[in-house]
């Protein structure tokens, strides 16, 4: 009986020690795939303000506050671009709506760039971002128009339309009339970048 005990406790050892080593070795793999693409690559990375940027399969990404911001565009080929003040306004509201069509053709875009949004004036301004739609909609969310926004409670209309890229602040509505997905990218890579302090 002894050796049998002796041999179940190897046994059990060995099982715990194999247990152990899928979990670490999980883990590891996580980490480093999770890490983008470029970021060992010290060469490939582009400084501007003294913040990093480097080279990721989708763009390019940079390191703030121990996340990874990913962006199509750098700050630089912003810089001229006019967003009419409006990072300031909604980052000192202590709530926005966003909205937009729930048929629109970039209906998938806008909602990263709301997420993205939100996730910084969340994090960096504790302002609370709450999303709806333009209409009814199968998601359950608020139906909420420029009609609706208030100076305590902005309201950020994306709509997609063939005019000219432009973001204008009307009576506390902030309108972006995008044309395209690459037009959404460059207003929204602009606006995170001001509300970052990357860009003035």
């Amino acid at each position: 009986m002894p050796i049998r005990q002796e041999s179940n406790k190897t046994k059990k050892m060995l099982f715990s020690i194999l247990i152990g080593f899928v979990l670490i070795s999980s883990i590891i793999g996580f980490t480093f795939s999770a890490v983008p693409f470029g970021l060992q690559n010290q060469d490939s990375t582009i400084k501007y303000n003294g913040i990093e940027f480097f080279q990721t399969q989708n763009g390019i990404a940079t390191i703030i506050d121990g996340r990874v911001m990913e962006f199509t565009y750098l700050p630089d080929e912003l810089e001229s671009m006019e967003i009419d003040g409006v990072t300031k306004k909604i980052s000192s509201a202590r709530m926005i709506y966003t909205t937009s069509d729930p048929n629109s053709t970039l209906a998938s875009q806008i909602s990263g760039a709301e997420f993205n949004m939100a996730m910084v004036l969340e994090k960096n301004y504790k302002t609370f971002v709450d999303v709806a739609f333009t209409s009814d909609n199968p998601y359950g969310k608020s139906v909420i128009t420029c009609d609706d926004a208030t100076y305590l409670i902005p309201v950020f209309f994306f709509n997609f339309t063939n005019t000219t890229t432009s973001v204008t602040d009307q009576n506390d509505c902030i309108i972006v009339n995008v044309a395209s997905e690459k037009a959404l990218d460059r207003v929204r890579d602009k606006i995170i970048y001001e509300l970052l302090g990357v860009l003035p």
